[in-house]
């Protein structure tokens, strides 16, 4: 009696480690899906910010996004307020962020030492108009296309 009694209880704490172990696997793989960069396709009107089909995956960046817009002759326009956690706009491809009648956004990575937009090869950023750009880090225009490459660095608060 005994015995079977001690093999009922180890099955137990067998089955809460799995459980435990399952637990942990879950967290560790959704964290890891919100690590993804949210990159522009511009399979929706090809133009807007605002529009999420234009968007891998398919939903407007927010503050919690890393931004990705390196599309050949991509022009994102930027026509109402936005935030990501950085932008890094070209590299690869010749690609554009515009704004023509200058609204609101904020870009704010997960420390204010990181780069909060970084503007590789074939990156232009145009902005016109009135308004306010808050970046909580690093702005960094870069000749090359690795972000440790030495650029010109300035940063804006």
């Amino acid at each position: 009696m005994q015995f079977v009694h001690q093999t009922v209880k180890n099955e137990g704490r067998m089955k809460k480690i799995l459980c435990f172990f399952i637990t942990l696997a879950v967290i560790f793989i959704c964290a890891r899906a919100d690590a993804a960069p949210k990159t522009w396709g511009g399979a929706g009107d090809a133009s807007l910010w605002a529009d999420p089909d234009n968007w891998t995956p398919s939903t407007i960046p927010t503050s919690a996004d890393t931004v990705l817009i390196d599309t050949p002759d991509a022009s994102v326009t930027c026509d109402r307020t936005f935030k990501a956690k950085t932008i890094t706009i070209g590299g690869d491809e010749s690609s554009t962020l515009r704004s023509d009648d200058f609204i609101y956004g904020t870009v704010e990575p997960d420390v204010s030492s990181a780069i909060a937009v970084l503007n590789r090869p074939g990156g232009h950023i145009i902005l016109t108009g009135a308004g306010t750009l808050t970046l909580k880090g690093q702005y960094k225009d870069s000749e090359a296309a690795l972000e440790d490459e030495p650029s010109f660095i300035f940063w804006i608060e």
